[in-house]
């Protein structure tokens, strides 16, 4: 007879090794009840295509006189503290489990879309960092998300063919330099309305040059959604 000891190695490690919150440490979860409550939400007074903080809900001025490629952008919460220390314990100290967590929370803002997506495109890590890393966590969020809101994903239709270096601290200029050309996109998107989606955004450039990839591909529509974005 095959039993298995998962549920009990689990239950032990659990008792050993209880899970602590990634911002205040606070015993029994890897993100916390209080600290979810206490994220600062994205504020509405922003631009609808890049999310830049604006006097109101129109378009930027950028955005306003040269249209980007992402017809909307969703972003939950501002890249506060509390944010950055669940996105930095999900990227860099390899707590996966918080994958779902964060899928779960962003996906309360894309449940009431207007105008729904064919498909769910995780913006993809190249190659080369997917090993350094060992999971691309836009991808794990992705698969949450599907669950909650009955999209597809799709992690097919765009590819990283430049391995481009961490690009914080940059500007958003030399960001965009960095970034051009870094994509590519097959024929399949011909025709589709696509979601891009990812952990945090700070100018936006990764995030424009996906969109930009997809719609020369042949899609009629780009929308982006993000956890966090900083202001």
């Amino acid at each position: 007879m095959n039993i298995s000891v998962a549920p009990a190695v689990e239950f032990a490690l659990d008792l050993l090794f209880p899970a602590r919150c990634v911002h205040c440490a606070a015993d029994g979860n890897l993100f916390c009840d209080l600290c979810i409550a206490s994220l600062s939400p994205y504020p509405t007074a922003s631009c609808s295509k890049c999310r830049e903080l604006t006097h109101g809900p129109d378009l930027c001025d950028r955005c306003a006189a040269d249209p980007p490629a992402i017809t909307r952008m969703t972003v939950g919460y501002l890249f506060d503290d509390i944010a950055r220390d669940a996105v930095h314990g999900l990227k860099y100290g390899d707590i996966r489990a918080l994958s779902p967590i964060l899928g779960t929370i962003l996906s309360e803002h894309l449940i009431g879309l207007r105008t729904r997506p064919d498909v769910i495109v995780p913006v993809p890590l190249h190659s080369g960092r997917m090993r350094e890393r060992g999971f691309n966590q836009a991808e794990s969020m992705s698969n949450r998300v599907a669950e909650l809101t009955g999209l597809p994903v799709d992690n097919g239709l765009l590819n990283r063919k430049l391995n481009i270096p961490h690009q914080a601290g940059l500007q958003r200029e030399s960001r965009e330099r960095n970034i051009l050309g870094a994509f590519e996109a097959g024929p399949r998107t011909r025709g589709l309305h696509i979601m891009l989606l990812d952990d945090v955004t700070t100018t936006g450039s990764t995030l424009e040059e996906c969109a930009r990839t997809l719609k020369n591909a042949g899609a009629i529509r780009v929308d982006a959604a993000v956890f966090a974005k900083e202001a």
